[in-house]
């Protein structure tokens, strides 16, 4: 019994571990409409509803950089990326700041300039280690010290939204402005104060088991077809 065990262990370490990389979101705007950060303290945010279980593997958002028309594909002058955090959401439904899974930078230079074809800037996350369950509700936050307002070479980040409405099932985008309100909002520039809409963003997911649950998967079967007996503890 023991030698079949050990030779049972010693082929799933050597069997590869198939890669099961799933879309749980995925969403692209067309370029007629996006928010902008024009003042100190504002976030934008796009919440969602993961669709997989398994380690979240990267995160993307759609937005590019813009500006006035005598250097529109510039970057000079820009002082700060974009500051992005995972995080929980609140009760409400709203991102929560003080529940933050992971932060990073997008620097500017990985970020594309206004075109006819901005595509979704992805940063892996595989070194976070975040594993998510099916039906977890979370949001990208993102903000940026870096404003139009308070630079003379008037560039800003956009983030491209959909421009008829709510899109993406189980998630809504949303600003903070402490000058508008002192709540989160949805997309502000609508007249209609229910209107809602959706970020540009892609989420994928690792849903293959951690290789420790499978070994014990494996060799719980093993130890029973072998009538081996082990007290519950």
């Amino acid at each position: 019994m023991l030698f079949k065990t050990a030779v049972f262990l010693t082929f799933l370490s050597a069997s590869p571990t198939l890669a099961a990389v799933e879309v749980d979101q995925l969403y692209l705007a067309p370029l007629s409409v996006s928010e902008v950060l024009d003042h100190a303290d504002e976030y934008m945010a796009q919440t969602f509803t993961t669709h997989h279980s398994g380690s979240l593997v990267s995160i993307g958002i759609q937005v590019d950089i813009f500006g006035n028309s005598s250097t529109p594909q510039s970057r000079d002058g820009i002082t700060d990326g974009l500051h992005v955090q995972l995080t929980h959401l609140a009760p409400t439904g709203e991102p929560d700041l003080s529940q933050v899974l992971a932060t990073w930078v997008i620097d500017p230079l990985n970020i594309p300039f206004q075109s006819s074809n901005v595509p979704i800037t992805s940063t892996d996350l595989s070194a976070f280690n975040l594993h998510v369950n099916a039906g977890d509700q979370l949001a990208i936050v993102v903000n940026t010290s870096y404003l139009d307002t308070t630079h003379s070479e008037n560039r800003s980040y956009g983030w491209l939204l959909s421009p008829n409405g709510d899109t993406v099932f189980g998630g809504v985008f949303y600003v903070y402005s402490p000058l508008l309100t002192p709540n989160w909002v949805y997309h502000r520039s609508s007249v209609d104060p229910l209107f809602t809409a959706d970020g540009g963003f892609q989420v994928l997911v690792d849903t293959v088991p951690e290789p420790a649950s499978v070994v014990l998967m494996f060799l719980g079967a093993a130890m029973g077809s072998s009538r081996v007996k082990r007290r519950r503890m």
